[in-house]
């Protein structure tokens, strides 16, 4: 893929991250994009429990028999989940690097597939979720693919923190929507529109990639500022 079309797709990610108010669509359609972008198989995004020391299933794409039809397979400890509330995942993994235990004992309805890269999702140093991409092959990823899996996790962190935010609205102070979407469309929105801008623009220049990260980095900030207002109103 050229990096064009990687960019096109961060625009096409950013783009809906930036309408979708729904948690669960913005990671289902952030989840497909990246199985596209990488051109893997299948693969499901963890969100962590409030206490942080469990997760469950928030999205998946395309899963292969062997675990749509036995969704229970999806449940319970791995390797990566472990590794990962562990603290020892704090960056993009590389699809050689972890075998999926999940499949590993199942004779049939794998599609082949064994191998899986895993994207830790952080924000402000707290853990949020993980996504793991699937492929039939051991491959390794280079340094422009981990850089991009790693700014999809930057802005499905920022998506996150922006639905908490509505849902603290909704659940301390019974606001209306109305009032939620006018505090969203003053903070959030703008600076989203300058990340796209910033992704539109952007060719193959490292540097440009590193200033995207670091609005999204900016944007996901101030809206912990504003949930730690709303907490403490």
């Amino acid at each position: 893929m050229e990096d064009k079309d990687y960019f096109l797709r961060l625009y096409e990610i950013a783009s809906h991250l930036n309408k979708e108010f729904s948690l669960h669509a913005a990671l289902r359609s952030s989840l497909e994009k990246t199985v596209e972008i990488l051109e893997v198989e299948t693969g499901w995004i963890w969100l962590t429990e409030p206490d942080n020391k469990s997760v469950y299933l928030a999205a998946s794409c395309n899963l292969p028999p062997a675990l749509s039809k036995h969704p229970e397979r999806l449940s319970g400890w791995c390797y990566c989940i472990k590794q990962y509330l562990s603290d020892d995942i704090d960056q993009a993994m590389n699809i050689s690097e972890i075998a999926c235990s999940r499949l590993e004992d199942i004779s049939t309805g794998t599609k082949g597939l064994k191998y899986h890269a895993t994207i830790p999702i952080i924000m402000n140093g707290q853990k949020v979720g993980l996504m793991n991409l699937l492929s039939k092959e051991s491959q390794q990823l280079n340094e422009k693919q981990l850089t991009v899996l790693n700014t999809i996790s930057q802005l499905i962190g920022t998506a996150i923190q922006r639905t908490r935010l509505q849902e603290s609205y909704r659940d301390k102070n019974h606001v209306s929507d109305k009032a939620i979407n006018s505090v969203l469309n003053r903070v959030f929105v703008p600076k989203m529109e300058a990340v796209l801008l910033s992704l539109n623009s952007t060719k193959s220049d490292k540097a440009k990639v590193e200033e995207t990260i670091k609005r999204v980095t900016d944007i996901r900030k101030q809206l912990t500022l504003l949930l730690k207002r709303n907490r403490n109103a």
